[in-house]
């Protein structure tokens, strides 16, 4: 077994399954036994594990299409296609270049913005000058595309500098150009050429943009992804809690008293979930007595997480007395009351 064999068998490998070839792990033990005799692939055979066995004939097989022998064209390596790690892909393996060497930057696409712009009108707009009597131009406006014409004109004059220049640009008076309602069709191209603002702004009633089909076609073709958002799976935004339950009030038989929010509806009030609440403060409210207990006998000395470990104080809250009592109330109303446990 030596080197020359096994560049051999990986050239064999990527001229069966080419750049791009996806095969399953099944496919390539039969192709290693198959064809990897002589090779380090033959010893590879003889693990056990089908997994680990699958692992060192592809460790292998990329150490043999990075080797630095092969040109460039031929290297490869075999990759996984996704997590689970079940098929396997081949691809065209880049190494790091060496001294002095430069490699090719790939062009970036054009931003979106400027491919958009740059987009042509679609193919039944005007190309040049529109008659101001065409059909296209024979339906009357609604309200908000006279909105629209009107600050055009605006628009146009902010993009001369004033009124009074785009007058003097045009070969007009002032005068004219203020009694305009719509930028007149004989003067769009004109217009556009003096200002920059492209025709699609100054009429928008004679000429549209490019659609939302044609500009994924433009965006798509300059090697853009365009995908469709999504949420995910796994994180949810928790729901806003727009009121505050009612509050659960509890009396222990030893006279203990405590206040619980319990989020619940007012029409199906949640006893259970308010009885638990109470319980794990009275418990509560016993360790913190134990604690405060034990600081004053020991100088104020606190307890590190070891000797809360180590039990250097017993923590373990005792059963809570029986409820005689307990109660659900909002804003100073009593909604619903029990005594023992029944409702009365």
């Amino acid at each position: 077994m030596n080197n020359a064999k096994l560049i051999e068998v990986g050239q064999a490998f990527l001229a069966e399954h080419p750049v791009g070839a996806v095969l399953t792990g099944m496919q390539l033990l039969r192709w290693a036994e198959a064809r990897g005799g002589g090779s380090y692939l033959e010893s590879d055979l003889l693990i056990d594990r089908v997994s680990l066995r699958l692992s060192a004939i592809r460790r292998h097989l990329n150490a043999t299409g990075a080797s630095r022998d092969l040109p460039e064209a031929n290297r490869f390596c075999v990759g996984f296609t996704d997590r689970s790690r079940t098929n396997f892909v081949v691809r065209n393996l880049r190494l790091p270049l060496a001294a002095g060497e430069k490699r090719q930057r790939r062009l970036r696409p054009a931003p979106l913005l400027d491919l958009l712009n740059a987009a042509p009108p679609p193919a039944d707009q005007h190309s040049g000058d529109v008659a101001e009597g065409s059909p296209c131009d024979g339906s009357q406006p609604d309200e908000n595309m006279l909105l629209m014409l009107r600050a055009a004109v605006k628009t146009a004059g902010r993009a001369a500098g004033s009124m009074s220049e785009l007058a003097r640009v045009l070969g007009l008076s002032s005068a004219a150009i203020a009694q305009w309602k719509r930028i007149p069709a004989e003067r769009i191209v004109e217009i556009e050429r003096a200002t920059g603002v492209r025709r699609e702004v100054l009429r928008p009633d004679l000429y549209q943009g490019p659609t939302l089909i044609n500009a994924l076609a433009i965006v798509r073709a300059e090697g853009y992804r365009v995908v469709k958002p999504r949420t995910s799976k796994h994180f949810r935004r928790p729901k806003p809690k727009d009121r505050v339950g009612p509050t659960f009030v509890c009396e222990f038989a030893d006279g203990t008293r405590t206040r619980m929010s319990v989020f619940s509806s007012l029409e199906n009030l949640d006893w259970g979930r308010g009885e638990r609440l109470s319980i794990a403060a009275y418990q509560s409210r016993w360790r913190m007595r134990a604690l405060a207990q034990y600081h004053k006998q020991n100088g104020g000395l606190r307890l590190t997480r070891w000797q809360y470990r180590e039990s250097a104080i017993n923590l373990i809250a005792p059963v809570p007395p029986a409820i005689i009592a307990a109660h659900f109330e909002q804003d100073g109303q009593m909604l619903a009351q029990r005594t023992n446990g029944s409702a009365p």
